[in-house]
Formats: C-alpha cells, structure tokens, sequence
C-alpha cells in the first residue's frame, strides 16, 4: 500500500523547491566546471558569472512561466494583476541578469596550456572520486587531487626568451613584443575594419592563445590610418596601461577622435624628444623624431624606435621616408645598426635608401605588404637592393606573419605561412 504525502506538507514543499530551483542551480555550476576546461583550452575564456546568476535567475523564471500561462489563458479581465506580476519578475529577471553580467568572474585572454587540460581532466575525475560515494578511496585520490590542483594554477608557459610578432596585417602595420618579464609593447595596431588584416581576425586571435589581456605599451608611430585603425577596437576588448605618440600626432584631428573614446585609465605619454624606457632587460630608445624635426609629411613623423635585448637589436620605422632617414644618417648612425628592421613606408622605393641600409646592416627585414595592393608595394627596387645586400626579405602577404625569437645571443625567426626558419648568433664578435 502507498502512502502519498500531504500536497501541502512542509516536506512536500521543500521537495518541490529543491526540483524547481535547488537541482538546477546544481546543474548549472556542474556544466559550467566541467566545460571550464574545453572553453579555456579552445576558447581561451570562461565565465562563471551564470552560476551566480542562476541563483535568482532559476527562481524567478520559474515564477515567470505560470504567470505567463494566466495572463495567456484567463480572460482580459482577470488577467490584468497577473500581467502586472509578469512585468514586474521580468524587470527583476532583466536588473539582475544585467547585473551579474557586470561581475568580475568572467577571464578572457587565458593561456591554457595542453598540459592544464590533461591536469584539469585528471581533477576533475579525482574530484567525482572524492565524493561521498568513494569515500573509501579518498586515501588514494586526495594526493593525486591535491596534485592536479597545484598544477592546473602553478603551471604555466613563461616566456623565457623575448619573442616578438610582426603581423600580416594586409599593407598596414601591426607589431607585438614580450618581453622576458611578460610585459608587451604594441607598435601600431593595423588597419580599420573595413580593410583586410584588421586586428579583429589578425591579432586579437593571437592574444587570446596566448594568454595576453594586457598591453603595457601601445606606440602609434602616426597619424595614419593603416598604423591606427585598430586602436579603438583593441582598447575595448583589452586594458591598455600606456598608449605613446608623437607631438606632432597629438596636435591633430585624427588623434583626438581616438582620445575622446579612450578609456580614462589609460596613460597618454607624448614625446617630444627622444626617450628611453626600460621593461626589465629590454630597452627601448625612441629616436624620431627629436625636437630639432619638422616636416610636412606626416610619414616623415613617424615614431622611430631602436629595441634591445642583451645582444639583440630591432629598429622599428613606420612609414618614415628618405627626409627623415636622413636626419638619422645625421643624427643618430650608431644607433641604427641592428639585427631586424621592420622595413619603412610598407618598402615604398620612398624609404629604404642605399645609404639608411648601409647604416643599419640588418640580418632580415619585414614588409608589411599585402600582395597586389593598388599602390604596387613593396617596390621591385627595394626588394632588388636587399637582396643584392644579402638581407632575408619577408613579406607578409606572401610569407605571413613573421616571429622572431630571442635570448638575447641567438635569434630564431620563423615565418607562419612560408614557414621560412633561419637562426643566428647575433653577438658581436
């Protein structure tokens, strides 16, 4: 014989809650811990916000269903006080979901390595093996629990050496370097969306591999739009400490429709003559324009600036041409022998003299040049004079995106598309 519980008794009443609320807020943050992993190695982001939400959520919208089923069924005239029910739990719903969406447990930008993944897995298993049912087990597990805990938050993949990342952003610039400590310097950010290469799809994809939600410093070289179309964009999905400029850029239009739309927490530093920062054992000297340059030729402005690790030098131009080569050839000759130049003007045959070449002496050079744009770049003649010089050429419509890493002894560069690998010892004799 069945006994069938009172409809209204305090135990049937708690029953009932823990179907309609108890159960699936369980749910919620079971399938949120167990897919953490997948979406943090594939995805690199996860949110635990939904368990917080669910919460209230669940309630509520348990509460949201029958109210919507009275106002639908019941004549108009009885409808009423539940349709202002209903109006009143959806705000509620609406304020509290937008809420949660606001709270700090969302990670973005998280590096996961295959090695956390398989730790993950291997934590989670011991953790269905902790519960009540094996408790007999637990001897054995807690150490291997314990284990895969440590290592899913100790592991890491530090950067040991300097890496730095020139990427194919189509015929606009875009460069990214990190550094041994694991702070990035940015120089320029590529294109506007409406071009080819834009950092939505070039470098924004990179960044969330590696883990990267910060960039110390971002350099816009100039006012141009293939060197500044992604600034907006990138500082609305990332912080940005500092964002460098030349005098010269800040005193234009350009510069204060970025301005106005910046966040506020973000330092603005304006050169005005050359400088040089450190980040950790990386040094990074701005040399152009100095406050004895003028031109009318927003390229000839452009931010110039030398990178050194140890033994290991890159000069960064931007899209300076022959006027302002020569001002360095003038100025600043010993400082421009380096290992990497990041070739001027996308290798317009306005840049890249016989002269400028001679001084810097480069190893290899990168072009940030999409193949068949309109205005014909790089220039044949360029590419001629480097070859005839014995300089490693990379173009980035043809060889894509070009990484170079660094010890500061030995440099190891490896283009994405062409695969192209070269290394050398980059210490003087």
């Amino acid at each position: 014989m069945t006994h069938r519980l009172p409809l209204f008794s305090s135990r049937t009443l708690w029953k009932r809650i823990e179907v309609w609320t108890i159960s699936p807020l369980i749910l919620s943050a079971v399938v949120t811990i167990v897919t953490a992993p997948i979406l943090l190695f594939y995805f690199h982001q996860v949110s635990f916000n939904g368990i917080v939400a669910n919460l209230f959520a669940i309630p509520l919208i348990s509460l949201l269903i029958p109210l919507m089923i009275f106002v639908v069924i019941l004549p108009a005239g009885m409808a009423g006080f539940f349709y202002h029910g209903f109006l009143l739990v959806h705000q509620l719903l609406i304020s509290w979901t937008d809420f949660c969406a606001e709270l700090p447990f969302t990670y973005n930008f998280v590096r996961f390595s295959p090695l956390q993944f398989l730790l993950s897995g291997i934590l989670l298993y011991a953790g269905v093996c902790l519960s009540k049912r094996y408790s007999k087990q637990a001897i054995i597990i807690l150490p291997l629990f314990l284990t895969a805990l440590a290592g899913v938050f100790l592991l890491s993949s530090p950067i040991d050496n300097l890496r730095l990342t020139f990427f194919d952003a189509g015929t606009a610039d875009c460069a990214l370097i990190e550094t041994p400590s694991g702070q990035t310097i940015m120089i320029d950010s590529g294109p506007p969306e409406t071009l080819p290469g834009h950092i939505k799809s070039t470098v924004l994809p990179y960044l969330r591999a590696n883990g990267i939600g910060r960039i110390d410093w971002l350099l816009l070289t100039h006012r141009h739009i293939d060197h500044i179309g992604g600034a907006v964009y990138l500082s609305r999905q990332l912080v940005i400490d500092n964002i460098l400029i030349s005098e010269a850029f800040a005193e234009t239009d350009v510069w204060q429709s970025i301005y106005t739309v910046l966040p506020t927490s973000t330092r603005i530093v304006i050169l005005s003559d050359t400088m040089t920062f450190h980040l950790g054992e990386v040094k990074l000297l701005l040399l152009h324009p100095d406050r004895n340059y003028t031109h009318s030729d927003p390229n000839n402005l452009s931010l110039v600036a030398r990178l050194d690790f140890r033994e290991f030098s890159v000069l960064f131009t931007g899209d300076l041409s022959s006027d302002g080569e020569n001002h360095l050839l003038t100025q600043y000759k010993e400082q421009l022998d380096t290992d990497i130049l990041k070739l001027g003007h996308h290798g317009s045959d306005t840049a890249s003299s016989p002269q400028f070449l001679e001084a810097v002496t480069p190893i290899a050079v990168f072009v940030p040049a999409r193949i068949g744009n309109v205005h014909n770049l790089p220039s044949p003649e360029v590419i001629n004079r480097l070859k005839n010089k014995g300089i490693l050429s990379y173009i980035g419509g043809t060889d894509g995106s070009l990484q170079a890493f660094s010890d500061g002894f030995q440099m190891e560069l490896t283009s994405i598309v062409t695969e192209r690998d070269f290394s050398l010892n980059v210490v003087d004799d």
